[in-house]
């Protein structure tokens, strides 16, 4: 009864120690996967998170979870928005990877030995639209001297198009706004120096001065299949084309026409810019000024472009509309061509079908099958590959096989017949 019992402890003993030896092994042998408890890892829209989640001691990670996407509320890491005596932050203050404000807090004014103040004048305040290119200059007032953050927006519409630090009270910067269509415009300053804010507007006035003062005509021409000055121009995939602009100028003089042209994506400017006949320079795509233009003076341009490869479009056909803008401060007007671009499919087509070994339906049907018929006849008659022989050496093979193999039929039935009688007495 002892002997099957202590077995029994033995073999639990050995068992357990096969089991614990691993974590006595390899217990002080692992590494850490992640840097710290609590640490995030995010992967497209899902998240990991360093922890101990087994029985050794390392950190690892724990598997990957789908969470919520989200939206940046602020746009740079750090980023302070200032109001009504408050002050918050941007930054990452949750568990999604997004930017987020914190809570407002208090925050101490500076003492400024006057009120802080800004004032912001455009380079040009009134003129026909497009009104384009305007420039606004901030002056600061009042105020500790020192750095000063500057915040311009173009259309007070909480965009800011510009920002800068500057310890200059007069902050200039060129080209900033443009104003497209008609209408009353309002740009905005904003300054931020120790915590104050100043703020302050200026309006622009873009009018609507008409088109009937220049007349616009814009033709297309495709070059590689000699198609030439349509509105609406049939084009292939890749193939090259023009567009020729023309302006007729009405009954007023106007001074610093700017020709500037909007190709549409898949196409491609490719340069030969002509004005007048005459070889140009420039960039007609970000705009070209073409000095003044007198009453009834014309003028016309014309450049190339290259249509995109076919495996940019789909199967169809696609219209790419091109549209020239001609503006000044005394008038403006536009004209569109369009280019038609088809992609047709390619369908493979069998130039020949094989009927045959050459071809010919009455040969390949009837005569190669009787010539072979004939040559086998001829080759089993002649005897050239031996076929009877053949035959008779297979023959002489199947009869031996057989002879062999009754043989040790009747060797086995004497030997059981024998060990049969002298088993039974």
């Amino acid at each position: 009864m002892f002997l099957p019992n202590f077995i029994k402890i033995k073999s639990f003993l050995i068992l357990a120690i096969i089991l614990l030896l691993p974590v006595f092994v390899f217990a002080d042998t692992c590494s850490d996967q992640c840097s710290y408890v609590g640490k995030l890892e995010y992967y497209q829209d899902k998240v990991r998170q360093c922890g101990n989640y087994d029985s050794d001691p390392c950190l690892e990670w724990s598997n990957y979870s789908t969470y919520s996407t989200c939206v940046d509320e602020c746009s740079s890491l750090g980023e302070k928005e200032y109001a009504n005596g408050k002050i918050r932050q941007c930054g990452n203050y949750d568990s999604d990877p997004c930017l987020e404000w914190n809570n407002w807090e208090n925050y101490q004014e500076s003492k400024t030995k006057d009120e802080l103040s800004v004032s912001l004048k455009p380079s040009v305040s009134a003129g026909c639209a497009p009104l384009n290119g305007i420039g606004l200059t901030a002056t600061v007032l009042g105020g500790e001297e020192g750095y000063f953050a500057f915040y311009f927006d173009c259309m007070n519409n909480g965009t800011w198009e510009k920002t800068l630090d500057s310890n200059s009270r007069v902050v200039p910067v060129d080209k900033l706004c443009n104003y497209w269509n008609p209408g009353i415009y309002t740009a905005k300053i904003r300054i931020v120096k120790l915590g104050v804010v100043a703020e302050n507007t200026t309006t622009i006035n873009a009018k609507n001065c008409g088109t009937a003062g220049i007349k616009v005509e814009n033709l297309a021409t495709n070059v590689s299949d000699g198609v030439y000055l349509r509105d609406s121009l049939p084009a292939d995939p890749g193939e090259l084309v023009s567009f020729q602009i023309k302006i007729i100028n009405g009954v007023s003089s106007i001074k610093n026409a700017v020709v500037s042209d909007n190709l549409p994506s898949k196409m491609a400017y490719a340069g030969n810019l002509i004005i007048d006949g005459k070889s140009a320079s420039g960039d007609i795509i970000k705009g070209i000024n073409i000095g003044d233009l007198n009453s009834g003076q014309t003028k016309i341009l014309s450049f190339n472009a290259t249509i995109a490869e076919a495996k940019e479009f789909n199967f169809g056909q696609t219209k790419l509309i091109n549209t020239v803008l001609v503006y000044s401060a005394g008038g403006s007007g536009s004209d569109s061509a369009t280019v038609v671009v088809e992609r047709k499919a390619t369908l493979a087509v069998a130039t020949s079908v094989s009927t045959g070994i050459t071809n010919n339906l009455l040969v390949d049907s009837f005569f190669l099958p009787l010539a072979i018929g004939l040559l086998l006849v001829w080759i089993f008659k002649s005897g050239i590959i031996g076929v009877e022989e053949w035959i008779d050496g297979k023959k002489q093979k199947t009869e031996k096989y057989r002879f062999k193999k009754l043989l040790q039929l009747k060797i086995s039935q004497a030997k059981i017949k024998e060990f049969l009688e002298r088993r039974i007495p």
